[in-house]
């Protein structure tokens, strides 16, 4: 049955998506499935240029709803589940991490001023909806995956603080965003390095090796 809700998610990805997918969607009883299913077949891009607003302006609520549905396809997927879900969960968290990069913003709208098309703009809601997958999820992939797009936020500061935050904690996943803080966060990342250093802050064994190494060749001393 076509519902109201359903023609919301058609008129989303109408501008985006060959008819077949949309009317797919539209035709579905269960929107978030439909959409999964093309996010399995790698559109990251795709629905990274709805949240951007690239095929036209949007209201803030239908934004919020849009990314909240990815956050949940991201934050759902489960370990062990099929590599068709394992896609569609990491195109979903990409989808949002690319809409709140600069770069991936400024490469699309270089391209649209060629076509002479409106350009888009920053999704400024990317960096708590990442939160938000990270939190729900239970999956080292997704989780990882998460922390990564962390570091290529527009939003540089409140990404870097996540990283420092999970980098406290006692989860293997600490040493995934050392490893980001020391690597891939520039002058804003080694600087919280440096206070998690000071401080003695880090707890998990293999992040604090880490970091201790790291320190040792900045010179650091507490």
């Amino acid at each position: 049955m076509v519902t109201a809700r359903n023609l919301c998610w058609t008129a989303l990805w109408a501008a985006i998506l060959p008819c077949t997918a949309a009317a797919q969607i539209e035709a579905s009883a269960n929107p978030r499935a439909a959409i999964s299913a093309v996010l399995e077949r790698g559109r990251a891009s795709s629905a990274a240029s709805v949240l951007i607003q690239e095929s036209g302006a949007r209201g803030q609520a239908e934004l919020n709803r849009f990314a909240e549905e990815l956050v949940t396809i991201a934050a759902s997927y489960q370990p062990g589940g099929s590599t068709a879900e394992l896609r569609a969960a990491n195109a979903a968290s990409q989808a949002i991490g690319l809409a709140g990069s600069l770069l991936f913003v400024n490469e699309r709208n270089a391209k649209l001023r060629r076509q002479g098309r409106t350009e888009g703009v920053l999704f400024t809601g990317a960096y708590q909806y990442l939160a938000n997958i990270y939190e729900k999820s239970n999956s080292p992939e997704i989780q990882i995956g998460t922390l990564y797009l962390m570091t290529t936020l527009a939003d540089t500061g409140r990404g870097v603080a996540f990283l420092a935050n999970v980098a406290q904690r006692a989860t293997p996943r600490a040493v995934t965003a050392v490893r980001h803080l020391s690597m891939d966060s520039g002058t804003a990342g080694i600087a919280q390095l440096r206070r998690l250093y000071t401080s003695n802050a880090v707890v998990e064994p293999t992040a604090r090796t880490h970091l201790e190494a790291f320190a040792a060749a900045q010179g650091w001393t507490r």
